[in-house]
């Protein structure tokens, strides 16, 4: 079922606005202003047996890099609530988000790039598929002092 929202459907509807009505659409956002070598983080866990589709956004005033690991170990932090697109479901995430994370291994880095100009956004807006019951950490680096860094993190289940 889930796979007829990879493609263009009949209507129209592309995969996010689709997932929406179905009330299968959520994100998570983090920003904060962080000094050089300052460190944001989101962790999630996909579910056991529930395909999602991710999308992931990063955006720096002045330059940070940006690392997605997979196969984390760590004692998850402060627990964060998707928020639901469609604010007539009460349909709730099967992935858990968190920040706060006290890491003992941080797993395999799966992505990296640099995140280089004024207000650049990066990671894309490309979907990758999480394996199922894996552990991810997002980790935004800043390279500079006051930078404020924002992570969009966008799922369907």
């Amino acid at each position: 079922m889930i796979d007829n929202y990879i493609h263009n459907l009949s209507n129209g509807l592309r995969l996010g606005q689709r997932a929406a009505i179905d009330g299968r659409f959520f994100s998570v956002g983090l920003i904060e202003s962080l000094n050089t070598a300052g460190i944001l983080e989101l962790h999630f866990k996909s579910p056991l047996e529930s395909r999602v589709y991710t999308t992931v956004d990063i955006t720096s005033e002045s330059g940070a890099s940006f690392e997605l690991f997979e196969g984390a170990t760590l004692t998850s932090g402060d627990i964060i609530t998707p928020f639901q697109h469609n604010r007539n479901s009460s349909n709730t995430a099967k992935t858990t988000f968190s920040k706060n994370l006290v890491i003992s291994d941080d797993g395999t880095k799966i992505n990296n790039r640099p995140s280089t100009g004024t207000k650049d956004s990066n990671a894309g807006g490309k979907i990758l598929v999480l394996k199922f019951d894996t552990e991810y950490i997002l980790r935004v680096t800043s390279q500079s002092n006051a930078n404020i860094c924002e992570i969009q993190v966008t799922i369907v289940e």
